[in-house]
């Protein structure tokens, strides 16, 4: 009889350091991850060339899509951006935190209903366009054009293409990473 009570402890125990050394492996996982990126993945100063390609890439898909669902589509006052808007480094830093802040509020993950969506729109979406209206950063601000006259992002892929490969060509690599 009391070798069975310490056979299920021990078998316990077995289980509990296999259980230990999986949450060993997630930790280690994780620490991977934020070494690999210390400012996680949308910090442009921190990303190696790859990660930094594959986010110019997301992004001017996202700001492409941007420009046809919202920006061209504005029947009053228009904030179409211009189509090289990559060329501005405070462009490029609102549009990843507004592409950023619109995946983390549209995620499939997230099913529960809330104001998010809305919240999204009010505090982020018309906030960072009336921003870059206000900041000045392109020529004569942001152009008032027709959405049929204005450019489309999309139609400046060529250019976008070579402005990516300078810009990799000209980022220095964080410390430990090899290009």
């Amino acid at each position: 009889m009391t070798e069975e009570p310490q056979d299920d402890v021990l078998e316990a125990l077995g289980l509990l350091a296999d259980r230990v050394e999986g949450v060993e492996d997630n930790v280690d996982a994780i620490i991977a991850l934020f070494t690999a990126t210390p400012g996680g993945p949308w910090t442009w100063a921190e990303l190696a060339p790859e990660e930094r390609a594959k986010l110019w890439n997301e992004l001017f898909v996202w700001v492409d899509w941007l420009n046809s669902r919202y920006l061209a589509n504005l029947s009053t006052e228009q904030y179409p951006l211009p189509a090289d808007w990559y060329t501005s480094p405070i462009a490029v830093e609102l549009m990843t935190a507004l592409m950023v802040s619109h995946m983390s509020v549209y995620n499939k993950s997230n099913r529960t209903a809330s104001f998010q969506l809305v919240e999204w729109h009010e505090r982020a979406l018309w906030p960072t366009m009336a921003r870059l209206k206000d900041l000045r950063i392109f020529k004569n601000g942001l152009s008032v054009e027709t959405p049929r006259d204005r450019p489309s992002a999309s139609m400046d892929s060529d250019d976008f293409d070579r402005f990516v490969e300078a810009d990799l060509a000209n980022h220095t690599a964080p410390e430990g990473d090899t290009p």
